[in-house]
């Protein structure tokens, strides 16, 4: 069968996790690097191979900065504690994007209605953090949760000594050895407005990069190792 030697130039660097993922969909050169690399696809019509190719679907990975470390670590351990394991690469399976702005509001709106307190030692201004995100297929009100009270639920926490603030993420139970609820299908965090909004700025300008449209699919990389 022919095949088309593919050149493919990136926008941005590829993080390890998704060279990884491209590594096994396509056959990649040996001299690949991050940003730059060639594969061999077939051509989708042998008998007019020269009119272009075939580029299998490729899921892209949403690194989560890790100067937003609460935010990233609550991702994390949603990730890790909750049994579907949403977005985590190995383990799960990939968000999906919603793109319909009246039901992004609903989603938000459940998940984050007014059982949601903000917690007292969460620096401020404080909001309410919710993860799978409200633009995703995945959100808890797609699910069929009613109230964010059925999430699991976290808050950031601080304390200062000498003068430093130290910040760290707890959830009810911590103390006690427990780990939210595994069958939770969402979860929301009293976050520090500034973590929160990070993150969602960062994925909103990956959404553009990467062309994102209404469903679909991303993984989410918040730390965990991908298997």
């Amino acid at each position: 069968m022919p095949h088309h030697a593919l050149e493919i130039a990136l926008t941005r660097p590829l993080a390890p996790a998704e060279l990884r993922h491209a590594a096994r969909v396509l056959p990649l050169a040996a001299n690949r690097d991050t940003t730059r690399f060639m594969a061999l696809v077939p051509a989708k019509t042998p008998g007019r191979s020269t009119k272009g190719c075939v580029v299998p679907a490729f899921t892209p990975t949403f690194v989560v900065d890790q100067k937003y470390s609460q935010a990233r670590q609550f991702i994390g351990t949603v990730q890790a504690s909750m049994a579907t394991h949403p977005g985590w690469e190995g383990r799960g399976q990939p968000l999906h994007r919603e793109s319909d702005e009246s039901v992004v509001s609903k989603n938000r709106a459940v998940v984050c209605d007014s059982t949601f307190k903000p917690h007292t030692s969460t620096p401020p201004p404080v909001q309410c953090d919710e993860f799978p995100f409200a633009r995703t297929k995945e959100s808890g009100r797609q699910l069929g949760v009613t109230s964010g009270a059925s999430c699991q639920q976290y808050m950031v926490t601080s304390l200062t000594i000498e003068g430093k603030q130290y910040l760290s993420l707890t959830w009810p139970g911590l103390n006690q050895g427990q780990m939210p609820a595994a069958n939770a299908k969402c979860a929301r965090a009293s976050m520090p407005k500034n973590q929160n909004e990070g993150v969602g700025g960062d994925l909103g300008r990956r959404t553009v990069e990467w062309r994102l449209l209404e469903g679909d699919a991303y993984w989410v990389d918040a730390g965990q190792p991908v298997n």
